[in-house]
């Protein structure tokens, strides 16, 4: 899986800010040590399905529909350069070895030192069952492809090698940001809009919803970008007192913001999105708060709120979104 470009970065930065260089010293960058072990599965009911670990402790299943559904399920395991072993409880379970043969890793850009890259292909056998709620995607597989990567502490003088270009920090956002937290689920809609008029693809939507579900963490996702719906802001500058969504699909129905005079804020109408093995749900109604905004890019984050806090689950959906899951 490789990232869309700037679409994937907006769709990250709208789901989280995840974190960086922490502690580098200026005109450094480190990047930590990392592990993953990543295997595509069979195909079930049109999802593209991956196995991964990007860690020791938690392994991970992957759904993804090319018509913007996505789902994560997200479970303590036990994963190395041996192989995966979880049990994702109603969802099923994976004990399988890896095996596999050592690929040639490419070389580091100027400025930059490392041990190198450990990066190996095969595959994983033994047993991989995984069943979604209602069955809407079905796997029961002996042995899938697979790739394990090892990468080591990596440390960048940009002084002396080609220095990243800068983010843009001149582009203007407008931001609608809603979310519902109740009996252990949480809801939320982000939606992204470029001012710019020449940009190919300035609407940027997307729904998600994450509980946990016995031992598994399940996370789904919606998503819309690119023409078409609707994304009327008022006034045209300054703090947004109105704004009307009217979506493409998969979304259904629209969705109203008001700000009030006394600084709270309204959030009705009839949005709702299905998500896999779920169906319909609502994304207005009673629970839901709402904010909107015009902003620029703020330490890589594209928010409402200055500091955005990054959680496991919104960097798992970043990640998800930015590396082209859903299109």
């Amino acid at each position: 899986m490789r990232a869309r470009g700037f679409l994937g970065v907006l769709l990250c930065a709208a789901a989280a800010a995840l974190p960086g260089s922490a502690g580098a010293k200026p005109g450094y960058s480190v990047s930590p040590e990392s592990f993953s072990l990543e295997a595509s599965l069979p195909k079930s009911n049109g999802y593209r399905i991956s196995l991964a670990s990007f860690g020791h402790r938690w392994v991970e299943v992957s759904l993804s529909r090319p018509n913007g559904e996505a789902a994560l399920y997200l479970a303590r395991g036990r994963a190395n350069r041996h192989g995966i072993d979880v049990d994702l409880g109603r969802f099923g379970s994976v004990h399988a070895r890896f095996t596999g043969h050592r690929l040639k890793v490419d070389p580091l850009f100027p400025g930059c030192h490392a041990r190198p890259a450990i990066n190996e292909r095969g595959r994983l056998e033994g047993s991989i069952r995984f069943r979604g709620e209602g069955g809407y995607a079905e796997v029961t597989t002996r042995r899938a492809r697979a790739e394990y990567v090892h990468s080591f502490r990596e440390v960048c003088n940009f002084a002396r090698g080609a220095r990243p270009a800068p983010a843009d920090r001149s582009e203007l956002f407008e931001v609608l940001e809603v979310e519902k937290k109740e009996e252990g689920r949480t809801v939320r809609l982000n939606v992204l809009n470029m001012t710019d008029p020449d940009t190919l693809a300035p609407l940027s939507i997307w729904a998600g919803l994450q509980e946990w579900i016995g031992r598994v963490l399940a996370i789904k996702i919606a998503s819309a970008t690119g023409e078409g719906g609707s994304f009327e802001v008022s006034p045209p500058r300054g703090q947004p007192q109105t704004v009307s969504l009217d979506p493409t699909p998969p979304f259904r129905g629209s969705g109203s913001y008001a700000l009030q005079p006394d600084g709270t804020s309204t959030w009705s109408g009839d949005l709702r999105v299905p998500f896999p093995g779920l169906g319909q749900i609502p994304l207005t109604g009673p629970g839901f708060s709402a904010r909107a905004c015009r902003t620029h890019i703020v330490e890589h984050t594209i928010s409402c709120k200055r500091h955005s806090q990054s959680s496991r689950a919104s960097a798992l959906i970043a990640r998800l979104l930015g590396e082209g899951a859903l299109r």
